[in-house]
């Protein structure tokens, strides 16, 4: 099943050199530990752009991407001082970085560099303080003199400086690299020039190996570790440094399994460095006390019981904590990713469509948390309808993109996972899907909503108010941005909104929007959102199967399928 996609930038390099070079000129004159963070993010995705366009193929060193992997190094010093509240050493560590990028500025620097959004600072909240504890409890079990530091790109690249630079102050003297482990995500294998090869067989040990998974398949750390012993080092010269640690039973690859046992991991919490320390609290200004609701644990607010539950991925949840005093602090981004979602929900908001918000602190969002109760997918009626058609209608007036997805990446998610979920008969019913590139084309593009499912639209006091309206055109799954018939067809399909229900809908959101849409593209998105959802619903049902969610996911999936073969139907005739 397709469910996951590439989010990627494209960005010119001396521009993202100057980027980077007024965040470093800003913490000179003293600044939040956000600030701090904002920079170690952006010169990691300024390395890692260098590095991939300059060793395409097979990982390799030179002077501009060693000079790059200091310049990370610097960054990560800064993060670490201005963490451990020394003001002076920031200042410092930030004004050599400064001196490091104007290097940089007059090496022969690629045009162009293709950067990943780092996911796990943007989504899921990855606070790159855990490396530096990991750092400090490798240090003291192992006293290393030497060490040679591995980040996996993308965001391994700022996650290594930060285990670098931790080492570095305490007379570790590191040698470091990255690697970008390349493959089918569940075979990655790290490919090295013979230059690096050689390089990294002339160093001492140990090795340490940093990146934000393991993922599904673990195959990332796997590859590296045993790229590393192919060079002549033991299975003890290798440390792991993830972001958890999980029971390596579940990983996709048999090798990953084996491979993953076999190294001594250090991993650290982020509950314990900021909300038992109460450290969240303080700098958001909230009380004392944050009670932990991500991963789904929110839903015992709302329903009597776990058999009314509805379905929900405890991985692809965003972290969220409820404070005394009906304050909802939940995780929105690192740096400018942060701060477009403030903007965003400070917009809906104004509009009524959204809970207030009252700012951002350390990539949390603050909001307020109101008395709602979450809908289920039988309670239509005519205001929800006018609510939905006027913040659809908003969100396409408010929130243009300026690039959509390609139409032969659209076709493809959908009949792949028509194929795999519904069978080859029903596949090839389908291919008129893949003959309406002129429908997909007049589309407008939008940074849609993304969700428009029952449970995420809450009934207040106030009225209806949406939840969950950030950034789903942007996360690592579909539909990025599109146009606004995702959105239509999604409230459609999740409020099995019958013909009548349908068309007041429509015509409402039509008036409001004076965008209308035809039954041909609205249907193409049904199909889609449809394909898309089947193969999501199926990929968690396997995944979470031996948890409640399993089964959740699987009635979900079974759902999807059967209105999915009613729409083929209609297309194909």
């Amino acid at each position: 099943m397709i469910v996951y996609r590439k989010s990627e930038e494209e960005c010119v390099t001396s521009d993202l050199v100057r980027e980077v070079a007024a965040l470093a000129g800003k913490m000179t004159g003293g600044a939040r530990h956000d600030a701090a963070t904002e920079l170690l993010m952006e010169t990691g995705r300024l390395e890692a752009g260098i590095t991939d366009a300059l060793f395409p193929d097979a990982d390799g060193v030179n002077e501009l991407t060693m000079a790059a992997r200091r310049a990370s190094i610097m960054a990560g010093h800064v993060f670490v001082s201005s963490w451990e509240g020394r003001a002076k050493d920031v200042a410092e560590r930030a004004s050599d970085l400064l001196m490091a990028l104007e290097g940089i500025s007059v090496m022969p620097l690629p045009w162009k560099i293709k950067t990943r959004i780092p996911e796990g600072f943007v989504h899921y909240g990855l606070f790159p303080e855990v490396y530096i504890k990991a750092a400090k409890d490798f240090y003291t079990a192992e006293r290393p003199e030497e060490a040679v530091c591995i980040g996996l790109r993308s965001i391994g690249t700022s996650l290594s400086a930060v285990v670098a630079a931790t080492l570095e102050d305490r007379g570790c003297r590191v040698r470091s690299f990255t690697f970008r482990p390349k493959g089918h995500p569940f075979r990655r294998k790290a490919r090295l020039t013979q230059q690096l090869e050689g390089a990294l067989k002339r160093l001492g040990k140990p090795f340490l190996i940093v990146d934000e998974g393991p993922g599904l398949s673990g195959t990332s750390f796997a590859s590296a570790a045993k790229k590393i012993r192919s060079l002549g080092f033991k299975d003890e010269d290798i440390f792991f440094f993830p972001s958890w640690n999980p029971d390596a039973s579940a990983f996709l690859s048999s090798e990953a399994r084996e491979i993953w046992v076999r190294h001594e991991k250090f991993v650290s919490s982020f509950e314990e460095l900021w909300v038992q320390s109460g450290r969240l609290a303080k700098e958001a200004s909230v009380g004392p006390g944050l009670v932990d609701i991500s991963a789904g644990m929110w839903r015992s607010m709302f329903y009597k019981g776990e058999s009314d539950y509805p379905a929900t991925h405890p991985r692809h949840e965003r972290r969220k904590y409820l404070s005394e005093g009906s304050v909802l602090l939940k995780f929105a981004g690192h740096g400018r990713y942060g701060r477009k979602k403030l903007a965003r929900a400070s917009a809906l908001a104004d509009a009524g469509f959204g809970l207030p918000v009252s700012g951002l602190y350390n990539g949390f969002l603050k909001t307020d948390f109101v008395a709602a109760r979450p809908l289920s997918g039988f309670e239509v009626n005519q205001v929800l309808l006018d609510e939905m058609a006027g913040y659809l209608a908003f969100i396409r007036r408010s929130f243009p993109a300026s690039r959509g997805m390609e139409f032969d990446e659209f076709v493809q998610m959908a009949l792949r996972n028509i194929t795999l979920g519904l069978g080859q008969d029903w596949a090839q019913k389908a291919e008129r899907f893949g003959e309406m590139k002129g429908v997909y084309a007049g589309g407008t593009p939008v940074e849609v909503d993304g969700r428009m499912l029952p449970v995420e639209w809450l009934l207040t006091k106030k009225g209806y108010k949406k939840a969950d309206t950030l950034d789903h055109h942007s996360d690592q799954f579909f539909p990025s941005s599109q146009d606004i018939s995702w959105d239509l067809a999604s409230a459609i399909i999740e409020f099995d909104m019958n013909p009548m229900e349908q068309h007041y809908f429509l015509s409402k959101y039509s008036a409001a929007s004076r965008d209308a849409v035809s039954r041909e593209r609205l249907r193409l998105y049904m199909v889609a959102y449809l394909a898309f959802r089947l193969g999501y619903a199926s990929f968690a049902a396997y995944e979470l199967a031996a948890t409640p969610e399993g089964p959740r996911f699987k009635n979900l999936a079974w759902r999807y399928a059967a209105r999915l073969k009613r729409e083929i139907l209609w297309i194909a005739n």
